[in-house]
């Protein structure tokens, strides 16, 4: 078996491992909230974990800078290939999701689905907080989020490359 160095060199074990605490950590706190489970001692634990959408979040953003931050992401073609790769990753179950949802469960008619078209198409739900309760948004908003997330990130990364190290500390000192 042929090991790609290179890759391999890239995945770190402990952020990996940390996004999927993260992810069983909003499954559970969404559970807890939307369906009345209960987790016994652990129950308080779970109803505060929605901290752990911001960490999936930013733990994400921060995986992909450290894939993308020896690579030229805005030169030729790697920009197009690195919004398809995500389309591609994202729309597919997002769609059939929201068709789902629509086709089973929707309450919205037929005219209301067709003016919401092309914002879910577009994934600009999470723009319009009045949405949120509309058909499937309240729980596929993320997906919004993610996309903006993507769009602005090739932008971000560019600039944080180009800060000098000091620049980099002062922006840290005023986010926080």
């Amino acid at each position: 078996m042929i090991i790609d160095k290179e890759k391999a060199k890239q995945r770190a074990a402990g952020l990996d491992l940390f996004r999927v605490v993260a992810a069983v950590m909003v499954l559970l706190f969404h559970c807890n909230i939307h369906h009345d489970n209960s987790f016994g001692l652990l129950t308080g634990f779970v109803s505060m974990s929605a901290v752990f959408m911001t960490a999936f979040f930013m733990l994400s953003g921060y995986v992909l800078f450290l894939t993308y931050k020896d690579k030229p992401l805005v030169q030729g073609d790697a920009l197009k290939n690195f919004y398809l790769k995500r389309v591609f990753g994202i729309f597919p179950l997002y769609l059939v999701v929201a068709l789902l949802y629509v086709v089973t469960l929707g309450q919205e008619s037929v005219f209301q689905n067709l003016v919401l078209l092309p914002i879910e198409v577009l994934g600009l739900q999470s723009v319009f907080s009045t949405l949120f309760p509309v058909s499937h948004n309240g729980g596929t908003w993320f997906i919004s989020c993610l996309l903006f997330a993507y769009l602005a990130f090739p932008l971000m990364q560019e600039i944080v490359k180009q800060m000098s190290t000091r620049t980099k500390w002062i922006v840290l000192a005023v986010c926080v």
